[in-house]
């Protein structure tokens, strides 16, 4: 039974959180380092010359860990995806090796398979794994007979010429239109079905394809591939002049050997003639010992018989000893050369251990071959070789820009050749990757730089991670300086002979910034063009463009921009469009930037509690994204002022993360930096979830705060709060699991401002119970159970009252009529204040205190009327919470989540954030 795995592109893919090109199903039993091997030839060329409605077939034996597969792919068009983009599916058949011996012995090659296979050619379900019974049954894939050979060369011996030993080192077929190449590759393999399973073909390369995986390759008459083919060292035949073509090889005849000459089968000893064997008895001392005078014999013979027998006796003790002696020490000899012998094994493998180690490999392939040696004195020039190749490996890795020379050791397996091709790709990656950015091909803006800057690393991140199946690798090393120096220097150049565009000044910033790595500085005079370009959009720009057009050394843009700076009454003036002096005309007040801390804020909080192991990425759904949003990063507890393009962020508030475009692909990708490696980096999808974050958040005990703004930066989308928990426990009883574990549990502590009840949602929790219990005296801790009542509000039971509800509903009523004065008067300050004759730094000042102190008695007149509606019946009101510290209590059926909560006053654009 084969195995499948389904690849295309959809809006959903089988790895949570990805869309576009991906395994869209697969059965469980592929690894998911199987099925990224696979995935790896599952791309299909659209580039001119290729005919978009070729079916390519593909038969690959794949080495992946210490297993190896026969791999049966189909490649072909798929129309349209779901974003009306051309489409491709790429359907795989995975054998185990005892699966192919098991077809090869009954006649089935991997032709037949692919021949009859119904392959799929369009996906429209969702995800998923595939379940045992949609295992493929290959045992009744017998494909009809063909002529084929014999329609190209008139000859159907002709399917033999594949099999020519030359042929057999790799060949390519030029193939004529209208011939159906895998009924030709059909016809050979029948003729060596025991062999069928061991061969390697395709019936279309691609410029993807790598041509060692194959031993037969074939490629159409029209394909632009083919003049590269022309010039290969493999074996070309030409079946468009079959003429060209080489004889098929003779059949091998067995010689027989007659029977006269047949050797006996080999014996265990080997009994002498008969004849022999008599006369040996007659001739033995026991048939003499009768002599020819009888039984006489005289005293003396017998007394020199007896003497010969002593002497004979003391001979054979010595000659004995000598024998023991010569045998003990050959014994000693042996064991003491079998013990060197197996001291000597063992270092060998103990050797190859260390390599590895060293090396951090995970080729176990290549370990196993090298262990396997029978000789220990071969296998450690084998182990020299790998070593070499290992070494040169690490070179290649740190240093991938100096092109080093890694040939592979003589003798190697499947799993170093494919780690070998992509070192060979990774150091292509950074053999000059800026060579399109000539600005003699067109004007060079931020955009493009920062796009094309974008792509490499998401390809460099891309290749690393393919890397790591095969060697542990931690974090991608940073582009060499000299290549980040380029591409500054391409960047200045472009900034100082083109105009650049409107509004574009932050990302030409950014640019320069973040592409800083190691000892590569922001260049002097780019900082000087940067820093003038942002004094003429600032308050003193007219002074600035004045100093501007007196430095000649500046851009000539830079100098025309400075040139239409308009004098501040004259800006006045052309705004209001007026005859009257520009003094009296009052400027029209711009928007306010949205405050993310303030509690009178609309914009949606997110909290979502990390269990210990958990993460993040993809339990995180439904954030309201943009595309071209701004994002600030930080720990949960940084504040953040409301942006203003001037301020430098101090310690302790949000930075701002720079948006890496992504080729063809709708996610939203941030890092700190442009040039930051992929574990760094966070992604959201265009339908608003989670899907990537960097593992040093997910394990930081202060957790992750992000503020997403619309691409102006004026309007908060959403502030998503990730705090990672370090402890869960289980109670039977909801309120006893309060006052059990409230107090000992680790809890995360999180700074919210007041009145963030009624924008508060909680992020991957579906409809648990909530509650909240207020911290302080015996007498103010009460425990109030909050209800969903909404997608970002709850409703709140607070605690029943022990005073008199008339008492209480007096009291409420006498302090609500006093709040709602004290607005009014503060309105009316805010008023006077405008107008008055202060000085705009006194403005300032009191407009803050005004604003602060109207804020307050806001968030107590909402409390108190809340509590008030709530005395007059049992029904839930909405709640918000006053400034002091709560415990968020979120219990569900199998765990409870804590979290302290400690509201704040409303943080002002200078404040810094209030840590525990």
């Amino acid at each position: 039974m084969a195995w499948q795995l389904i690849y295309t592109s959809a809006p959903r893919l089988l790895e949570a959180g990805r869309t576009g090109f991906g395994t869209v199903a697969r059965h469980r039993a592929v690894s998911g380092m199987l099925a990224s091997s696979v995935e790896r030839f599952s791309q299909f060329a659209r580039l001119p010359g290729h005919d978009p409605r070729r079916i390519i077939y593909a038969c690959r034996i794949l080495t992946v860990g210490s297993g190896s597969y026969h791999v049966l792919s189909c490649l072909q068009d798929a129309g349209s995806d779901y974003t009306g983009r051309t489409n491709h599916i790429a359907h795989h058949l995975i054998v185990e090796p005892r699966e192919a011996r098991t077809l090869a012995a009954a006649g089935i090659t991997p032709a037949d398979v692919l021949h009859g296979m119904h392959w799929r050619r369009s996906w429209t379900d969702g995800p998923r794994y595939l379940d045992a019974a949609e295992e493929v049954d290959l045992s009744a894939f017998k494909a009809p007979a063909s002529h084929s050979w014999s329609s190209i060369t008139g000859s159907q011996a002709s399917a033999g010429i594949l099999w020519s030993r030359d042929v057999l080192k790799g060949c390519y077929l030029i193939t004529p239109a209208g011939v159906n190449t895998l009924e030709l590759f059909q016809e050979s393999l029948q003729q060596e079905t025991a062999q069928a399973w061991q061969c390697r073909f395709t019936t279309c390369l691609e410029p993807t394809d790598d041509p060692a995986d194959f031993r037969w390759i074939a490629l159409p008459d029209s394909s632009p591939l083919r003049s590269q083919v022309e010039n290969s060292s493999r074996t070309l035949l030409d079946l468009t002049n079959p003429s060209t073509l080489p004889l098929p090889p003779e059949p091998e005849q067995q010689p027989v050997s007659p029977e006269s000459t047949a050797l006996p089968p080999p014996q265990a000893s080997f009994p002498l003639p008969a004849a022999q064997q008599k006369k040996v008895h007659q001739e033995s001392p026991a048939s003499q010992t009768a002599s020819t005078l009888g039984n006489w014999a005289p005293e003396s013979n017998q007394k020199r018989t007896a003497a010969k027998g002593k002497n004979y006796i003391g001979f054979s003790l010595l000659v004995a000893a000598v024998l023991i002696l010569i045998v003990g020490g050959g014994l000693i000899l042996k064991f003491h050369h079998q013990k060197q012998q197996h001291l000597a094994e063992d270092a060998y493998v103990s050797a190859i251990a260390k390599t590895w180690q060293e090396y951090d490999l995970l080729l176990d392939d290549t370990r196993k071959f090298l262990e396997s040696q029978t000789s220990w004195e071969t296998g450690q020039s084998l182990l020299q070789s790998h070593r070499d190749f290992f070494q040169g490996m690490r070179k290649v890795l740190n240093q991938p820009e100096e092109q080093i020379d890694l040939p592979l050791p003589n003798e190697n397996r499947d799993d170093l050749r494919s780690f070998s091709l992509l070192l060979k790709e990774w150091t292509a990656l950074h053999n000059d990757p800026w060579s399109h950015l000539r600005p003699d091909q067109g004007p060079l803006q931020a955009a493009k730089i920062n796009e094309t800057l974008g792509k490499w690393q998401e390809a460099r991140a891309k290749l690393w991670r393919q890397l790591r199946a095969y060697v542990s690798l931690k974090i991608s090393p940073p582009p060499a300086d000299a290549l980040i120096k380029k591409l500054k220097e391409i960047a200045k150049d472009s900034l100082r002979s083109t105009p650049p565009a409107q509004n574009s000044r932050r990302e030409w910033e950014q640019l320069f910034e973040l592409t800083e790595e190691g000892s590569v500085p922001v260049d002097a005079e780019v900082k000087k063009w940067l820093t003038t370009w942002a004094a003429l959009d600032g308050p003193g720009g007219y002074a600035s463009a004045q100093q501007t057009l007196a430095d000649m050394s500046l851009p000539e843009w830079l100098r025309a921009l400075a040139a239409g700076v308009k004098p501040p009454a004259m800006r006045v003036a052309v705004a209001s469009g007026s005859t009257k002096p520009a003094g009296k005309e009052k400027p029209k007040l711009a928007a306010p930037v949205e405050d993310a801390d303030s509690p009178t804020g609309t914009s949606p909080i997110f909290i979502h509690l990390l269990q210990s192991g958990e993460a993040a990425a993809g339990k995180i759904t439904g954030l309201p994204v943009e595309a071209g949003m701004q994002l600030y990063v930080g720990a949960s507890r940084d504040a953040h002022p409301p942006p203003d393009g001037k301020t430098e962020t101090k310690d302790g508030e949000l930075k701002r993360w720079a948006l890496i475009s992504l080729d063809g692909r709708n996610d939203l990708m941030f890092g700190p930096k442009i040039t930051a490696a992929a574990v760094d980096t966070l992604t959201f999808s265009e339908t608003g979830s989670l899907t990537s974050l960097p593992e040093s958040y997910s394990l930081s005990p202060d957790g992750i705060r992000m503020v997403a703004r619309d691409k102006d930066g004026m309007k908060v989308l959403f502030d998503l709060r990730i705090l990672p928990l370090s402890s869960t426990a289980t109670r039977p009883v909801f309120a006893r699991v309060i006052e059990a574990t409230a107090d000992n549990a680790t809890t995360t502590t999180l700074n919210l401002p007041a009145g963030f009840l009624g924008r508060l949602h909680l992020a991957g929790a579906s409809a648990p119970e909530y509650s909240l219990r207020r911290e302080g005296s015996f007498s103010e801790q009460k425990i109030f159970s909050l209800r969903k009542s909404g997608d970002s509000n709850f409703e709140v039971m607070p605690p029943q009252m022990q005073s008199s509800f008339a008492l209480e509903r007096n009291g409420l009523e006498r302090q609500i009529k006093e709040l709602e004065a004290g607005i009014v008067k503060d309105n009316a300050d805010l008023a006077a204040l405008e107008t008055s004759k202060a000085t705009a730094r006194e403005k300032d000042i009191r407009r803050d205190n005004y604003t602060k102190a109207r804020s307050d008695k806001e968030i107590k007149l909402r409390t108190l009327q809340d509590r008030l509606q709530s005395i007059s019946g049992p029904s839930a009101v909405h709640f918000d919470l006053m400034p002091g510290d709560y415990t968020l209590v979120v219990a569900t059926p199998d765990k409870v989540e804590l979290c302290k909560l400690r509201v704040i006053p409303a943080a002002t654009s200078n404040s810094k954030p209030v840590n525990p």
